[in-house]
């Protein structure tokens, strides 16, 4: 767990002397830093490690009781279908605010409003509080960030923010710590803060020099609230900034009255409370961990029974959960993800056989599931590798025409799953307003995913055979 706060970190001394309350000044909004704390704790890495030796025995139960009861698998199913079609598309859902006055709501959503939607989507929940404590005298806290790997959220002090241009500041800071979070290879390394310029002078603050994750969050407010001083004084970091806050193709798509009041209504209505909301950002971001434990658990399966549906399918949702794991692969992670639909799609119309499919997804895989089996069959945790010739010699897979359905499966589940939910969201808002425009969100979401891998499936099926494959 991190937790980001400016308690230890930023004195009133600094600039006045301590006073009561009543008359004790707001600090500067340029020298503002209201976040990071120097102790940095990672908690939840321990605790996710504690749990990891029990996950797989519960993945397989689970994966054995989904296997007894259909209506059960297929209800989990669609829902892990939707959380990852939304890991795919660029998130545009608003943070709940919670506790916050309607003047105090009005200048949070005006700061949302101003930055991009990627940023706003960092943070989960906004919560105002009446004060933050702080047991060092003339030590003030004024926001806090929370980071815990899967989930983050903010708290501001109500009692230290009466300055509307200080109540910007902090927050926008704030936001840059979760936006520094998120940009974290599985929500635990490789932070935007972690890399050069950051950490090193010229400082846009005093604040600024604390660390590198102040450097950072302080660079990050400066580049919104004053974007001239802060290219003159810093520039290498606001090129730094100015490079990561630039939308992509379908991020600059969505940023639009539709989705902004679609995902400002989703946050509002998500939950009611901070654990509710954290709960669903957990549940989304395990997903793709529990999609790879599954596929572990179908590869241990293979190694048994050599059955080559559970060696395919393992393999595919091994890949596609660390891809989505990672928080940053969505879309590679979706066309992993759609290839394996459109094989058992194949499979399923007798297109092809288990052992073509698993065929053709082992001409990708099996090199590297040679060294990751040598090396763990020395150590004891893995079964040897075993090529498809030693369990099935007399087959002749139709190797070429599995890639060309897995191929097609990614490239249409991958558009899908962009189309689906953009048009969506669109038709919806502008049948039913915000209300509409989530209820498009889920459709498009499993309609496209669904529809573009099975297209694509066959297209490229017949594409295949079209060559004489």
């Amino acid at each position: 767990m991190k937790i980001h706060s400016g308690s230890d970190l930023y004195r009133l001394a600094h600039e006045a002397p301590a006073r009561t309350a009543q008359d004790a000044p707001s600090p500067k909004a340029e020298d503002s830093g209201p976040v990071d704390s120097l102790d940095r704790k990672s908690d939840s890495r321990g605790l996710l490690h504690k749990l990891g030796s029990k996950s797989l025995d519960g993945v397989r139960a689970a994966t054995d009781f989904l296997e007894e009861h259909p209506a059960a698998e297929s209800a989990v199913n669609q829902t892990l279908a939707l959380t990852r079609s939304l890991k795919a598309f660029p998130s545009f859902i608003y943070p709940t605010v919670l506790n916050a006055s309607a003047t105090e709501q009005s200048q949070i959503y005006d700061v949302l409003d101003a930055l991009p939607l990627k940023d706003v989507n960092s943070v989960k929940s906004i919560t105002m509080v009446p004060e933050i404590a702080n047991n060092k005298p003339g030590w003030v806290t004024r926001g806090r960030a929370w980071d815990f790997n899967v989930t983050n959220y903010i708290e501001l002090s109500r009692k230290e923010l009466q300055n509307p241009a200080d109540f910007r500041k902090v927050l926008i800071h704030e936001i840059g710590h979760t936006k520094d979070y998120e940009s974290a290879w599985f929500n635990l390394v490789g932070e935007e803060s972690s890399k050069k310029p950051f950490g090193e002078g010229p400082h846009i603050s005093e604040y600024a020099k604390t660390n590198r994750h102040e450097d950072y969050a302080e660079t990050y407010a400066n580049y919104h609230v004053d974007p001239k001083r802060t290219q003159e004084e810093v520039p290498e970091k606001f090129e730094a900034i100015r490079k990561s806050e630039e939308p992509d193709f379908v991020e600059r798509l969505i940023d639009r009255k539709e989705f902004r009041e679609t995902g400002r209504w989703l946050g509002e209505n998500l939950a009611e409370n901070q654990a509710t909301r954290n709960g669903l950002q957990v549940v989304h971001s395990l997903a793709g961990g529990i999609q790879a434990v599954h596929g572990m658990d179908q590869l241990r399966k293979a190694s048994q029974t050599r059955d080559p549906l559970h060696h395919y399918q393992g393999v595919l949702n091994l890949t596609a959960g660390v891809l989505f794991g990672s928080g940053l692969l969505g879309l590679p992670g979706m066309a992993v993800h759609s290839a394996q639909r459109a094989l058992n799609r194949a499979v399923a119309r007798g297109e092809l056989t288990t052992v073509d499919a698993d065929a053709g997804v082992r001409t990708l895989s099996d090199p590297i599931e040679k060294v990751v089996r040598a090396a763990g069959s020395k150590v004891g945790i893995l079964e040897p590798f075993h090529p498809l010739k030693e369990d099935f010699p007399d087959a002749d897979p139709k190797r070429v025409r599995a890639l060309g359905v897995a191929a097609g499966g990614a490239l249409g589940g991958v558009a899908g799953s962009i189309a689906g939910p953009y048009g969506g969201v669109l038709a919806g808002y502008h049948l039913g307003g915000p209300v509409g425009g989530a209820v498009g969100l889920v459709i498009g979401a499993l309609g496209g995913y669904a529809l573009g891998t099975e297209l694509g499936g066959r297209a490229g099926g017949a594409l295949t055979r079209a060559f004489g494959a």
